[in-house]
């Protein structure tokens, strides 16, 4: 490896804020100590103290001796930092064969910025060690494998080969390893540049991301002008997922002026385009007159394409129109099937789930399109006040209180009933009231 390459990408990391202790308010005094009692992390992070001058004059030496101590300890960072101290020649002569090494136990051990480093080099240099001689479409294949089985520096290495020769979805791919720090530091600057690579080259992913990196001020200035000009590119291209984000943009006068109708236009773009989201969206809009005449009959034929797809909110959705009748024939079992389907998707959409499960809940508790039953009725409001459904609360409360399933308990029916009412629990000042004194 050229000593030159690994100069450079040190040169980046000299400007990098310290890592380990929150502040130069941090007790040096206390992390010297945890050191003495054999706590690596806590001889890595006086190293840091003596490195940046926090509460503590600089001392390279000394940083030395406690990232050596850190490293020794077992605590990844401390190699990583002790290689890049080795490689800058601070405290120590320089040695770039031990600094290489010493990052590369670092980036083994686990820790993010080693690889961050590594792989830096390997760019930087030349290396052998990024694959060559492989396909732009193997190294492809090669990194969503290793992505798939998350071994991130790996892919890292992989779409690093990909991207040298050109690969536009490997260099979008390396922005979204480092927008989300997956094998190497979080660096959302390092993500737009490589967006930008992608970008450049027509890569209407990369466009989206760039329009997100602007939209919410990450790596970059927030600027929702920006954004909308970057949606706008992609959705030029087709990209679906940009036509339903400039309808929200729309929707919620985000950088333009609120316009439901434009927004309406935009999402049906994407609707049209077999976005599921945006089906969804279309649906909401249709039965709720949001932009566009309401009309339930077109409101649950895009729900069904959602759901058809795996929407958990159109699946909801579909469930309330069966159980009310609107744009469909009032159907109690459908309505229960459809609630079920979104309840079970309850770690995608917490809220969603809770109103499924609450339906499901009231079905059973009135005996509408099912056996009347109590006990399964307590069960799904539990579920969906678990989820923070105040409505649901409110009905633990009622069985509680008319005694239905479970023994009469108004001290339990008080509980439940200011749980509700805290939760936005409809009627539950009733039921509180209604309680003996």
């Amino acid at each position: 490896m050229r000593i030159a390459g690994l100069v450079a990408v040190l040169s980046l990391t000299l400007s990098a804020a310290p890592r380990g202790l929150a502040s130069p308010a941090d007790d040096v005094a206390a992390v010297k100590q945890g050191c003495d009692r054999a706590l690596a992390k806590s001889c890595t992070a006086a190293g840091m103290a003596y490195e940046h001058a926090l509460a503590v004059a600089e001392d390279d030496a000394l940083a030395v001796a406690y990232y050596q101590r850190g490293c020794d300890g077992g605590d990844a960072q401390g190699c990583t930092d002790l290689g890049l101290m080795y490689g800058r020649g601070k405290g120590v002569r320089q040695d770039i064969a031990r600094a290489n090494a010493l990052v590369k136990q670092g980036c083994d051990g686990g820790d993010p910025k080693g690889c961050e480093v590594v792989n830096q080099l390997f760019a930087a240099s030349g290396s052998a060690q990024v694959p060559t001689g492989v396909s732009a479409a193997d190294a492809d294949a090669n990194a969503a494998k290793a992505f798939a089985d998350k071994n991130y520096a790996e892919a890292l290495r992989w779409w690093t080969s990909a991207a040298a020769q050109g690969d536009a979805d490997a260099e979008n791919q390396i922005g979204l390893l480092y927008g989300h720090g997956l094998g190497v530091a979080e660096d959302d600057a390092q993500a737009m540049d490589w967006y930008q690579k992608a970008a450049a080259q027509g890569n209407d992913v990369a466009m989206c991301n760039i329009a997100w990196l602007y939209a919410n001020g990450a790596g970059v200035p927030k600027d929702l002008g920006e954004a909308m000009t970057w949606y706008l590119k992609a959705a030029a291209l087709g990209n679906a997922f940009a036509e339903d984000e400039i309808g929200w943009m729309y929707n919620n006068g985000s950088g333009v002026a609120k316009d439901d109708v434009q927004a309406f236009g935009w999402h049906l773009k994407a609707a049209i385009l077999g976005d599921p989201d945006a089906q969804n969206t279309v649906g909401y809009s249709y039965e709720h007159g949001v932009g566009v005449a309401q009309d339930y009959a077109q409101a649950a034929s895009w729900y069904q394409k959602a759901a058809a797809q795996g929407n958990a909110d159109a699946e909801n959705d579909l469930g309330y129109l069966y159980e009310n009748g609107n744009g469909v024939a009032q159907d109690y079992a459908l309505a229960m099937s459809w609630y079920e389907k979104a309840a079970a998707q309850e770690s995608a959409d917490a809220p969603n789930a809770a109103h499924a499960e609450m339906a499901i809940g009231r079905f059973y508790d009135t005996g509408e399109g099912v056996h009347q039953d109590y006990a399964q009725a307590m069960i799904w409001y539990q579920k969906a006040a678990a989820l923070g459904s105040g409505d649901a609360e409110m009905f633990i409360g009622i069985l509680y209180f008319y005694g239905h399933g479970v023994a009469k308990d108004y001290g339990q029916a008080k509980v439940w009933f200011t749980r509700a009412l805290g939760h936005g629990g409809q009627h539950a000042q009733e039921y509180l009231n209604a309680l003996p004194h």
